[in-house]
């Protein structure tokens, strides 16, 4: 069973693994390193081992998530929390316990979120769950069945004791719930802010952090330079490129994209909307990964990132050239100058679509033969591994 992975905006080059936010993505990192990084490592030493084999080559990308305060200045959407509910609520808050015993106060980043909703009306937020799940890979077909039934009904249950989902839409309130990871995701006021605080199943509320597109030092990262991988071409191997989507009609492209989805987010506060196709929340049909309108800045990202990974043409070609892709489009399109700056239309992407299309790509590991997946994703400015960083060790539930 793998380590525990640490967020690491950078990271060293033994480190070939994925890389991910918090806690919340614990079971599905470790899914994925368990099922696909023995693959990844082991081919990447064979290339370097033996340079003029005809094996093809599996190349090892890695995720990295940072995240990034957000604000903005539209006006609130909810009314405001009563005052005496709100002392209320935040005092149950101060007096719960966490799922290992320790006393749980309303930190510094819970009030910043409180005061962020109470401004803005519902934001983005995930709410981390008290619950351990097993990594799938060591459960049977009835055992995942039953342990993705039990995730749905806690979700479920905390979602119907919030007083403000009595009578709502939940399809409304933007609830996005996972299959693999021990959370759900919605856009939250600040009454369910500390509604869910108090709740004895909520192990933590955390902001949904959004994400720019970058793309530095892909081919350094994996030891391309230099002839490394001559002679290994990905034959038989996807490669999955959660990005900006990929344009699949490109000559680069032909034929080589053999399975697509997008998750995006309609997000009022942040006067974010959905990039997928017909503006829904989530698709994995025919043309759902394709790439954003390239009329704003940086859609074309993800096509360079898969040109990179696995182009093809007579003249020029990616590092595995014959390797198929996986296009998932992650991003959504951010109306806002406190978010964009200047560059305003912007794309950014929402940390819980990141675990959306993750737990996709899991799902198609039956059915494609997936060496690595690239997300070529960051925010702030680090110029060294933050290993002291505070951010907590990955672990299920915790």
């Amino acid at each position: 069973m793998s380590r525990p992975i640490r967020l690491s905006p950078k990271i060293s080059e033994t480190d070939h693994g994925f890389r991910t936010l918090n806690s919340t993505d614990s079971v599905i990192a470790r899914e994925i390193t368990m099922t696909i990084r023995p693959k990844a490592q082991k081919a990447l030493n064979a290339v370097r081992q033996v340079k003029n084999s005809s094996t093809a080559v599996t190349l090892a990308f890695v995720a990295v998530f940072a995240a990034i305060s957000t604000t903005s200045a539209n006006s609130a959407i909810d009314p405001s929390v009563d005052s005496n509910k709100s002392a209320e609520l935040e005092t149950k808050t101060e007096q719960r316990t966490d799922l290992h015993g320790m006393p749980s106060k309303t930190t510094e980043a819970h009030r910043a979120l409180l005061d962020q909703a109470q401004s803005l009306g519902r934001i983005p937020v995930i709410v981390k769950l008290k619950t351990w799940l097993q990594p799938e890979s060591m459960l049977d077909d009835s055992g995942i069945v039953q342990q993705r039934e039990a995730l749905s009904t806690m979700q479920q249950r905390v979602l119907d004791e919030l007083s403000s989902t009595s009578g709502r839409d939940q399809a409304a309130m933007g609830i996005k719930r996972f299959a693999m990871s021990p959370a759900f995701a919605m856009q939250a006021s600040e009454t369910d802010i500390l509604e869910l605080l108090a709740h004895p199943d909520v192990l933590d509320v955390v902001e949904d952090s959004i994400m720019l597109p970058f793309l530095t030092q892909s081919v350094p990262l994996i030891g391309g330079f230099d002839g490394a991988f001559r002679g290994y071409t990905g034959k038989g191997q996807a490669v999955a490129i959660l990005d900006t989507g990929v344009d699949k009609n490109h000559p680069f492209f032909k034929d080589k994209v053999v399975a697509e989805a997008c998750y995006s987010s309609n997000v009022p506060a942040y006067n974010a909307t959905s990039l997928c196709p017909g503006g829904v929340s989530e698709s994995t049909t025919s043309g759902s990964g394709i790439n954003c309108p390239v009329s704003l800045t940086g859609c074309d990202h993800g096509t360079h990132v898969a040109g990179i990974a696995a182009g093809r043409s007579d003249g020029i070609s990616g590092v595995a050239k014959d390797a198929d892709i996986i296009a998932a489009q992650i991003f959504s399109r951010f109306n806002s100058v406190s978010i964009c700056g200047s560059t305003t239309p912007c794309i950014r992407t929402f940390t819980s679509d990141s675990l959306r299309a993750l737990e996709q790509i899991y799902l198609l590991r039956t059915s494609h033969s997936i060496a690595a997946i690239n997300m070529s994703l960051g925010s702030g400015a680090f110029t060294d591994p933050c290993d002291d960083d505070s951010s907590p060790n990955i672990s299920p539930g915790g």
